[in-house]
C-alpha cells in the first residue's frame, strides 16, 4: 500500500486546473478571436468559447469482456465526491505489471463533480489480473453501477480506465451512499486475500463515514465501529467499557463520557 503525494504529476496541474472549468485549446481561442475580427464583433473570452464534449465513456461490458492478459493495464479509481469538511483519499489500484496514471481519468471529468480529492494524497494498491477480472464480475450485478449513471446524491465516484487494442476505454458511475456502501462489499469479497487492498479500502471506508460495516465491524455490539472505539477510547470488545449499565454507543449518541461511570 503506497501513498502518493498530490497523486497527479505537478506538470498536469494546469490541465486538470479546475474540473469546472476545463482550459480552451489555443487552435480553438485563436479561431475564435480571427472569426471575431472578421465580422468585427468583440473578441470572446475563454468562458464564451465552446468547449468540445468529453470522449463518450464506454460500457461496463467492455470491461466484461477484457481477458486477463487485457487487464494488466486496468486502472480502478474511487474518489469521495460528496460534502467535506477535510481531504478523503482518493484510492486506486492497478495489476503489479502496471504503473497507475491518474492523469489518464481527467479527459472523462464530469462536469460539475468535485475531483478535487484526486489532487491530494492517493491511497494506492496492487491487485492480480484473477482480482481485477472478480472486481468486474462481482460489480456485474449492481445496475446502479453497470449503468455508469449520475445519482441525485453525489457521494463517490467509480471510476476504470485501460487501454486495449481497440483503443482507449473508460467508465464511470457516481453513486450515492447506499450505493457506495453495497460496492466496498462486492471489493472487499472481490479482494479477500490482499490484505493491502482490504486495507486502503478500510481506510476511504472509515474517511467517507460509512459507519458499521464489513469493512469496520462492531464487534462487541456496542454501536461504536472499531475506528470509533479508537476514538473514544473504549473498549472494542466491552459494550460498556466504564461499567455504567449503558453502552458505550448510547452514550457517545447523547453527548455523556463513555469512560466516566459517573457520566450518564
Amino acid at each position: 500500500m503506497t501513498f502518493v503525494p498530490l497523486g497527479i504529476d505537478h506538470r498536469s496541474v494546469l490541465a486538470r486546473s479546475a474540473a469546472r472549468r476545463p482550459r480552451v485549446p489555443v487552435t480553438l481561442m485563436l479561431a475564435a478571436i480571427l472569426t471575431s475580427c472578421a465580422k468585427g464583433t468583440p473578441p470572446p473570452t475563454s468562458e464564451s468559447v465552446a468547449m468540445p464534449s468529453p470522449p463518450a465513456l464506454s460500457a461496463f461490458s467492455d470491461f466484461q469482456a477484457m481477458g486477463l492478459d487485457e487487464l494488466k493495464a486496468l486502472q480502478v479509481k474511487l474518489t469521495f465526491i460528496g460534502e467535506q469538511d477535510e481531504v478523503v483519499t482518493t484510492l486506486a489500484f492497478t495489476s503489479p505489471s502496471n504503473t497507475l496514471d491518474l492523469n489518464q481519468f481527467i479527459l472523462y471529468r464530469r462536469a460539475g463533480i468535485n475531483y478535487g480529492n484526486d489532487d491530494s494524497y492517493v491511497n494506492t494498491c496492487q491487485a492480480s489480473t484473477t482480482e481485477l477480472k472478480a472486481t468486474i464480475q462481482n460489480l456485474s450485478t449492481l445496475p446502479a453501477v453497470t449503468g455508469g449513471g449520475v445519482a441525485r446524491e453525489k457521494f463517490l465516484s467509480f471510476a476504470m480506465f485501460n487501454t486495449v487494442a481497440s483503443g482507449d476505454k473508460a467508465f464511470e458511475a457516481i453513486l450515492n451512499h447506499g450505493d457506495t456502501k453495497t460496492l466496498f462489499e462486492r471489493l472487499r469479497l472481490a479482494l479477500r486475500a490482499n490484505q493491502s487492498c482490504l486495507n486502503a479500502l478500510t481506510r476511504q471506508w472509515r474517511e467517507m463515514g460509512l459507519g458499521i460495516g464489513s469493512l469496520d465491524s462492531d464487534d462487541d455490539g456496542d454501536g461504536l465501529p472499531g475506528a470509533d472505539e479508537m476514538v473514544f477510547g473504549t473498549e472494542p470488545l466491552k459494550p460498556d467499557s466504564d461499567g455504567d449499565g449503558r453502552t458505550d454507543g448510547a452514550e457517545v449518541a447523547t453527548g455523556t463520557d463513555p469512560l466516566n461511570p459517573l457520566s450518564r
